[in-house]
Order: C-alpha cells, then structure tokens, then sequence
C-alpha cells in the first residue's frame, strides 16, 4: 500500500475510534422523566403510529420480538445530553488537538462547534434501549424516516445477540462497522431497496469516483461515515449469498479487523452478483 493511503487509512482509523468511544461513554444530565411525550399532539401521534407500523414490519423481517419504546425528544434535548456541554473539557480539547496535529482541520478549527452541529443534525437514534426521534429533524411524512427508524430498531435486535469486539483499537472498528453495516441494510430491506443497485451505488462511494474531498469538512464526513459504507457493503453482500441467516451469524461471530471489513474475505461473496 502506498504511504499516502497507509496514512489516510491510519487518520481514519483514529478518528472513527474516537467517533465510537464517544459515543458509548456519552453520560445524559438529563433523566428519562425529562424526555417530552404529549401523546396529545398530532405530531406525536403520527411518529407514534408510523413507530409501531416499522416496528411490525421489522419484527416480521427480522422474526424476532422487539423490545424498544419510542421517546420524542427536542434538539435542545439531544444537544444538551450529547453536545460539547456533555463532554469532557479535556477530551474536548483533545480531540481538537488530535484533528490539528494530525492536519485534518485547520488551526481556526473548533472541535466544540463541530460536535454541537453534528449533534444538532440527528433524525433520529438509539440509545439506552429505546428509539428516540428529534422532532424538529423528524417528519413522518417523508419517506425515508420509516427506513430511519428500521436502521434504528435493528440496533435494538442487534442487543439480542450480545455483541462483543476484543476491545483493541481496530476490533472496536470493525464491530461498528459489522452495527452500522447491518443497520443500513435493515433500512434498505424496510424500503424494499434493490440491494444489488445500493451495493453499487456505496461501492462508488467508498472508491470516491464521484467527487474529490474539496474541504476539510468534505473530509471528516467521509470519514464519519466509514462503518456506514464500508460496513453496509460488507453487510450486504453477506446477506445477498445468505439472507439473514448469515448475518446472524456475523452478529454472533462478528469480524475483529477492519482489514476484513475493508478487503478480506471477499471470497467468501465470489458467487454473489
């Protein structure tokens, strides 16, 4: 592998493991109590119906029963439980110094900002055992929210089978992208996507024969959405040889490099089309 793509691939690999420990040590200030439910509200009641429509579909997809409520929360809410003001202050500073020294951001950069606009754009995730909907990113009119929330109802089928890396650094890696790879295609199945047709449409992305990375921006959203394509593309062409019953077996025996997430064992997929 040439230096240029060694090194591209090791500021990947950085930066998406800070992506995942971030997030799986994220602590709320605010308690469930908090979280605004008026089932009174028309709004509510449309993602409340729309929630256990996808949830029955999901339930007969994947065959099993799924064990997630529905929490409707504000962007104020989900920035004030996951923004910069949730973190650490010395992580925050870190992390900006990280993507400095590593000369993916430049030196007017500010990690805090950044993270408080991502937060500020979540549709919809899981956490803690329940689905939670942001109502201001949320419409359950729009066609893709429904495959929004199978992506994040089978995160809570993925809890059924207790998935596990060897907490290295690039096991870590690979599970997310095994998660978020299963999550994707959870949400194509949902949509009665062509998954032959989204394979290759990630398989351009991955390979960039779209667009260059033209800002440092272009280049931390490529980044982030590692486990997402590279994941969905191991995931998917998994499930066109097996159905879910080899994805089964991947949550249960997930992958622990990103190398096999990446390019290995592609062979195992050389009779899929």
């Amino acid at each position: 592998m040439r230096p240029r793509k060694i090194l591209i691939w090791f500021i990947a690999f950085i930066f998406l493991s800070m992506i995942v420990i971030s997030f799986q040590f994220t602590a709320p200030h605010s308690t469930q109590d908090e979280v605004s439910v008026n089932y009174s509200d028309s709004y509510h009641l449309r993602v409340e119906d729309l929630f256990n429509r996808v949830k029955m579909r999901m339930s007969e997809i994947r065959g099993f029963d799924i064990n997630a409520d529905l929490k409707i929360v504000s962007k104020s809410w989900v920035l004030e439980n996951f923004g910069s003001g949730a973190m650490d202050e010395d992580e925050l500073i870190n992390r900006e110094l990280l993507y400095k020294a590593l000369l993916i951001a430049p030196s007017e950069f500010k990690f805090e900002e950044r993270r408080n606009r991502e937060v500020q754009s979540y549709m919809a995730f899981y956490w803690d055992g329940d689905i939670y909907v942001v109502r201001e990113n949320f419409d359950p009119e729009d066609e893709s929210s429904g495959e929004a929330l199978a992506h994040e109802i089978e995160h809570a089928v993925q809890m059924k089978f207790n998935i596990k890396s060897d907490e290295t650094f690039d096991g870590n890696l690979a599970l997310n992208a095994i998660s978020e790879g299963d999550a994707v295609l959870a949400g194509w199945i949902y949509s009665r996507k062509n998954i032959t047709t989204m394979l290759e449409e990630t398989e351009k992305k991955i390979l960039c024969e779209k667009e260059a990375i033209l800002t440092y921006e272009d280049g931390f959203h490529k980044l982030f959405y590692f486990p997402y394509q590279y994941g969905a593309y191991y995931i998917g062409r998994a499930y066109l040889k097996g159905n879910f019953s080899l994805i089964n077996e991947m949550l249960k025996n997930p992958p622990i490099t990103t190398e096999e997430i990446m390019h290995g064992k592609m062979e195992d997929f050389e009779d899929v089309n």
